[in-house]
């Protein structure tokens, strides 16, 4: 497994994990406190930012006469990068054509509801360049090229 791969598995686990712990607590306090104070419960959605340090995690190792990034691997890349960027444009379009046809013209979309509508089309951005990346290192050089 490359360092690319290590990242993107890094990644899927640090966001899965921040999704699942802010369903928990936005469930817990719903239960608590009711809900419209359980929305606070997506300000976990803030640990998300710990698979930034990702790629200083897993430092590249001057290998010794091999190639660390071939023009497979940028292939690879960039095809990832443009799945990261049709799914943001995606969710938010989505979003947007949802509170038009939801609130109408003359209606108000919350400023709440944009925070989260920018952490999601983040982790989903996020989500998808990772399992674009680990999808197309499992294909293979045949498919990759």
């Amino acid at each position: 497994m490359n360092r690319v791969q290590r990242i993107a598995w890094f990644n899927i686990v640090v966001l899965a994990l921040c999704i699942v712990v802010s369903c928990f607590t936005v469930a817990w306090l719903a239960s608590r406190k009711g809900f419209p104070f359980a929305l606070h419960g997506f300000g976990m959605l803030g640990l998300c930012v710990l698979h930034l340090p990702g790629p200083l995690l897993f430092r590249q190792k001057r290998p010794g006469g091999r190639v660390a990034f071939d023009e497979r691997d940028a292939q690879i890349a960039q095809r990832a990068s443009s799945c990261r960027d049709t799914v943001s444009v995606a969710v938010l379009l989505l979003f947007f054509l949802c509170a038009w046809l939801l609130l109408g013209l003359r209606g108000s979309v919350p400023v709440v509801a944009l925070g989260v509508l920018l952490a999601a089309a983040y982790v989903l951005s996020t989500l998808a360049e990772s399992a674009t990346t680990l999808i197309l290192y499992a294909r293979g050089i045949a498919d990759a090229e």
